[in-house]
């Protein structure tokens, strides 16, 4: 055995041992706060407006960083704030006051003074009850100071002068005994009250005066009285010295009583004058006394706007009239009209005895509503019959009560547990029925009572006896709701040994259940508590929703049992007056019913956790507006978390954890959370930025795809890559140009250089320093593209150069032009990511495009600029250079390049003007349009010849009909105009007034992509427009598979609607017979015609078509949405080459009302299935946009036409080396 000394030196070494090792472990570790105390002290800094240089780190105790916070020994706390600028050279603090200061509850010493603070003073500084100092003097506080401050008890100094503090400083001040040294001086505003004479022994004199309104009230209601002049005339109502028999509140601001009894005090000369109806203003009046007095007249009726009055006393007056009806239902306890003129049927009795006469009807209703002071009421052996009316209970002080031997009905009142001064008590001899209230059990003064003989009465089960009198006769629950509830207990497989008694309102029989006061039906059933004792192994049964009284329904399993199954009844939704609704830990199946958030808007508790649920959580959750807990987790929830949830107002704890849920977080900044867990959801993704109390996955992987970079946005190059990567891999269109650039100036608030790759895009981001006069060079990585500075492009001693590439053309433009390499873009930023504006430099910038390969034949290659003003391609200013088979642009500016080409022009012999026809002598002018055409030949020039009309002349040239195309309600032909170019000829027989119509309309529309109008004949009832070759794309689906242009033409027509929607118009009939179609050398190019049925945006329409939107169908309004719709089943024409069943919409006449979108086909391409779907929601709202559409599509088809480039040819831009 070791010895004593031996022991004590191994333990010393020991001791020894773990004391270095601590030492070991915290080198290098900085100590941080308590999250939530580091997010309560900046928001206390913010709140004051503090520089950004002070408390900046996790520390709160560490003084450098928190600037003015002492913290205890143990450095765990905030003990001391001080901030005065007047001991300090610190910046003056300009903002408010803290509303979060009152969290830190350990501070003794608050010091803000000499700043420029501005605002209220919040009570929460009531919450520092440990504060001996404060100071907050020498700011611009206003307002009224916190009534609270006299809860300070351990105050020792209060200083708050020179500020613009106004009111009345609260009483409760002059209570703080340990204050010693205060000053609440100049603040010129501040008054005290006319009961403080002083304040930390210094004597006040600026006492407060009652609101001028207040005075005049009360000298008016006086004058009335007839009171004696030497009183009430000052303009402090609460000064008793002056204002004889007014009593005030607390803060001496309103009289709450009002005595002038001569009996009481001789001294006092007797009011001989009337009640005021003034003394309704005085509202928190409870006492009035004028008993004793010589005061005549009525009693006015505003004596009922006293709503706080519990003594009235006119006693020994000379009162007249009768009690305002009102007075029954007021709050008085005594009204004293002893020896008053008031008339016999409303007198102020203390009992009455009515029994023994010939009383018949009913319960006479004056005396409950106005003899509230009654001690005895005797109206036994009567001929009254009718109901016991529940305004009895208003006569809570009565002692005695007997309504025995009459011809009352109808239950007993179930409130008469109110009449507790109650003795005796006779209701026998009558009709009685229904169940004895259980609450008359608690009149613990009633010792002498009678409800015998009334057959149908009897007693709850719980109740064995009264009066001590001994009951028999129990109720029993409606045979009806016993079944109904041994049912439900049945289908949940419950124990055969509860529920089977037929008083279900026992509960040692029917376990959890609680019963009404009356213990007439079931409130809550509530099994939790017995889980350990009971197991279900059934389901929840529809009768459930027939117990429409339920507030609570906690049908809670035991961890892994699991003991419900099957789905949540949709009945549960006929328990509107639920509060709680708990199914946890059970194996509930299929989704959360709708209906619970649409029907059960009481809940303040869901709990549907540890189930095999499944589905998306119901939007209708959002009208849940007393939900306080929210618990779904650990089920099989998917889809995305509702947005509106945010907005619950009372929920302060959400669970959604070990879900399948997906989507996008709200950041719930502005939410009461306080407990909130979304872990284990692997595919939820957070917001840029997020920040929030709720738990859950926040690492770089699970940021969320976005389309637009918030301003003031830092990313790590880590995070780029995955916003790049989301949002260039998305379905949802982005401007990539603009996108990119953002993402480019958030990374250079956080790095200085950033490569990133895509098949799409490629960037590379580098820093330099610019101090010598040497040219600035970035290459994108692995490619030819590169771009060189001259020194004069900034004079920034450092500057960042980012270098861009896009594959596609990602501008929108009318005039869809094409391009032939990569878009590149070149940028200049300053530091903190500022976009440097390059242009009109003296010196030449090299932009390196690559070697540009596949020019078309009879073009020559140009270098142009991305113009965001007139937002088309621009070729002013550049020069394109070609170095070793390399391509370079040269500009003065900065912005977006492209190769684009021009036609080379025949330098044969010119055109010679005789060909052209002579002037006209009307004076009509002739456009003439020279087409040249290359084919294997040589070159055909062909001269169209237009003449240049008003809008309403007419065609007059000749016409030769070629060939009828289409025939119905108006016929189509294809001819020859003059001779010369091939047209399309619209030709009616009878509605000539809309052909002009559509005429008229489709003069005024101007783009690419819709068919051009060339003139019209009224009086051969003809228009003229374009010929498009292929036809309407109706007929072409039936000879050629059109899927393989769905991008091409779903983006010439998408770009025209949105055109149209830009002029507020609606086509209504977009339809495939009205889509016209021409075949390129390169594509398939679409125009839109038939603009006959076209009307104004938000125009009643009758049209219902079978393209027609449900909408449209409904309230018979034409909107641009309705085109969405119909472009949407257009797009699912398109797709399936017209063989699917949305197709055959177009042979029906009229239109066919939907309840949800398309189905879109499994196999469709994804963009096209998203637009179709989204095209088609029946709700309008969710819709998108023909600009946005246009994008989206303007991008499918550029990535098309590239890859048919790629079958051919490999690396058209150099990208690979």
């Amino acid at each position: 055995m070791m010895q004593p000394s031996n022991l004590r030196g191994a333990l010393n070494e020991v001791s020894l041992r773990c004391v270095l090792l601590a030492l070991f472990l915290s080198i290098g570790c900085e100590a941080q706060s308590d999250l939530a105390l580091v997010s309560t002290m900046k928001g206390i800094w913010s709140s004051l407006n503090g520089s950004s240089q002070y408390w900046t780190g996790n520390n709160v105790c560490n003084s450098t960083d928190y600037n003015g916070i002492t913290c205890d020994r143990t450095s765990s706390y905030p003990t001391s704030f001080v901030f005065n600028a007047l001991n300090s050279s610190s910046i003056k603090l300009t903002g408010s006051f803290p509303p979060q200061i009152g969290l830190l509850t350990n501070l003794t010493r608050l010091d803000l003074g000499s700043n420029q603070l501005s605002g209220s003073i919040l009570p929460s500084i009531c919450d520092l009850t440990g504060l001996t100092y404060i100071d907050l003097s020498r700011n611009l506080f206003n307002g009224s100071l916190p009534s609270c401050l006299g809860q300070l008890y351990h105050l020792k100094s209060l200083i708050l002068d020179t500020n613009r503090l106004s009111g009345s400083v609260p009483r409760s001040i002059a209570n703080l005994t340990s204050l010693s040294q205060c000053n609440l001086g100049t603040n010129p505003s501040l008054c005290f009250p006319w009961n403080v004479s002083s304040i930390c022994g210094t004597t006040v004199s600026n006492k407060c005066a009652s609101s001028a309104s207040l005075v005049a009230t009360m000298k008016s209601i006086w004058t009335t009285l007839g009171g004696p002049t030497q009183y009430w005339k000052g303009n402090q109502t609460c000064n008793p010295a002056d204002y004889i028999g007014v009593t005030c509140d607390s803060t001496a601001s309103y009289p709450v009583s009002i005595v002038y009894n001569p009996q009481s005090d001789t001294s006092l000369t007797k009011l001989t004058g009337r009640l005021s109806p003034l003394i309704g203003s005085l509202s928190n009046l409870t006492k009035i006394d004028l008993g004793i007095n010589l005061i005549t007249g009525i009693i006015p009726s505003t004596i009922c706007n006293l709503t706080q009055l519990t003594s009235l006393d006119l006693g020994f007056s000379s009162i007249t009239g009768g009690l305002p009806s009102c007075m029954g239902t007021s709050n008085l306890q005594m009204v004293d009209l002893f020896f008053g003129g008031v008339s016999a049927n409303n007198s102020i009795l203390d009992v009455i005895y009515l029994s023994k006469t010939s009383l018949s009807g009913p319960f006479p209703s004056c005396i409950t509503n106005s003899l509230v002071n009654l001690v005895g009421l005797n109206l036994g052996r009567t001929a009254l019959n009718g109901s016991i009316p529940d305004s009895i209970c208003n006569l809570t002080g009565l002692d005695y009560l007997n309504l025995g031997t009459a011809q009352f009905s109808g239950t007993i009142p179930s409130c008469l547990d109110r009449l507790s001064n109650l003795n005796s008590l006779f209701l026998d001899t009558n009709q009685l029925s229904g169940s004895v209230p259980r609450s008359i059990a608690n009149l613990t003064r009633l010792s002498q009572c009678n409800l015998g003989t009334n057959p149908s009465l009897c007693f709850p089960w719980n109740v064995s006896s009264i009066c001590g009198t001994t009951v028999s006769n129990k109720c029993a629950s409606s045979a009806s709701l016993v079944a109904t509830m041994k049912s439900i207990w049945t289908t949940l497989g419950g124990p055969s040994q509860y529920w089977r008694g037929n008083q279900i309102c026992n509960s040692t029989d029917y376990i959890g259940v609680t019963c009404d006061p009356s213990f007439t039906y079931p409130v809550s059933i509530s099994t939790g508590e017995f889980t350990k004792t009971i197991t279900f192994n059934g389901t929840l049964s529809p009768l459930i929703g027939d117990l429409v009284n339920l507030t609570r329904l906690s049908l809670i399993s035991s961890f892994n049992r699991f003991g419900l199954y099957g789905s949540i009844t949709p009945s549960i939704c006929n328990l509107t007056q639920l509060y709680v609704l708990e199914l946890s830990g059970n194996g509930l199946t299929g989704v959360i019913p709708d209906c619970i958030g649409t029907d059960l808007v009481q809940l303040t508790s869901l709990v549907l956790n540890t189930s095999s649920l499944n589905g998306t959580i119901p939007d209708s959750i959002c009208n849940l507006n007393q939900l306080s807990t929210l618990d779904l987790g650990a089920s099989h929830l998917s889809g995305s978390i509702p947005p509106c949830i945010v907005n619950l107002p009372r929920l302060r704890n959400l669970y959604l954890d070990d879900n399948h849920l997906t989507g996008s977080v709200s950041t719930f900044s502005n939410s009461p959370l306080v407990n909130c867990k979304l872990d284990n959801n692997p595919s939820l993704c957070y917001p840029l930025g997020w920040s929030s109390i709720c738990s859950g996955r926040t690492t770089d992987s699970s940021i969320c795809p976005t389309t637009k970079i918030p301003t003031g946005t830092i990313l790590t190059p880590a995070q780029a890559e995955i916003v790049l990567n989301n949002g260039l891999s998305g379905d949802v269109y982005i401007e990539t140009a603009s996108f990119v650039s953002a993402v480019i100036s958030a990374v250079l608030k956080n790095a200085t250089s950033f490569s990133y790759n895509h098949p799409e895009v490629s960037i590379r981001v580098q820093t330099y320093d610019t101090y010598d006069d040497s040219i600035v060079y970035t290459q994108i990585t692995n490619s030819s593209i590169s771009v060189t500075l001259p020194s004069s492009v900034t004079t920034s001693p450092k500057v960042s150069v980012a270098l861009t590439s896009i594959a596609y053309n990602p501008f929108l433009s009318i005039y869809n032009e094409s391009i032939y390499s990569t878009v590149t873009g070149v940028s200049l930023y300053g530091q903190n990511g500022t976009e440097i504006n390059v242009r009109d430099i003296k010196d030449t910038i090299n932009i390196t495009m690559g070697i540009i390969q596949h020019i078309p034949s009879e073009h020559y290659a140009v270098c142009q600029y991305w113009n965001e003003t007139s937002d088309q391609w621009s070729r002013e200013g550049l020069r394109l250079v070609v170095d070793d088979n390399v391509t370079v642009c040269q500009t003065s500016h900065l912005t977006n390049f492209s190769i684009g080409v021009q036609k080379i022009v025949a330098r044969s012999a010119p055109v010679v003007d005789e060909s052209a026809p002579a002037p006209r002598e009307d004076g009509k002018k002739t456009m003439i349009i020279i087409i040249v055409a290359s084919c294997a030949a040589g070159a055909v020039i062909l001269i169209l010849i237009f003449d240049m009309r008003g809008g309403n002349e007419e065609l007059e040239e000749k016409v030769e009909w070629i060939e009828k195309v289409h025939t119905g309600e108006t016929t189509v032909w294809k001819a020859l105009h003059n001779g010369t170019n091939t047209v399309a000829v619209k030709k009616v027989d009878r509605d000539l007034r809309k052909l002009i119509g559509e005429a008229t309309r489709l003069k005024t529309l101007h783009h690419p992509n819709i068919v051009l109008y060339l003139g019209q004949n009224s009086s051969e009832k003809w228009m003229m427009t374009e010929w498009m070759s292929e036809g309407d794309l109706f007929s072409y689906s039936l000879r050629n598979s059109v899927s393989p242009f769905i991008f091409q033409i779903g983006r010439d027509i998408s770009q025209a609607m949105s055109y149209v929607a830009e002029q507020n118009l609606v086509h209504t009939m977009l339809t495939p017979h009205h889509i016209l179609l021409q075949e390129t050398e390169f594509t398939m190019v679409a125009k839109v015609g038939s603009f006959g049925s076209c009307v104004s945006d938000g125009s009643r329409s009758d049209k219902k078509e079978g393209h027609t939107a449900p909408e449209v169908i409904e309230d018979g309004i034409q909107r641009t949405s309705a085109d969405v719709w119909s472009f949407g089943l257009l797009l699912s024409f398109i797709i399936s080459d017209g063989k699917n069943s949305e197709s055959q919409v177009y042979g029906q006449r009229k239109s066919k009302k939907r309840v949800s979108t398309v189905r879109a086909e499994t196999e469709w391409e994804a963009t096209i299935k998203s637009l179709v779907r989204d095209c088609t929601d029946v709700k309008v709202a969710n819709r998108p946009t023909f600009k946005d559409m246009a994008k989206k599509l303007m991008r499918k088809a550029e990535e098309t036409r590239k890859e048919k480039w790629m079958e051919d040819e490999v690396d058209h831009y150099g990208m690979q080396e």
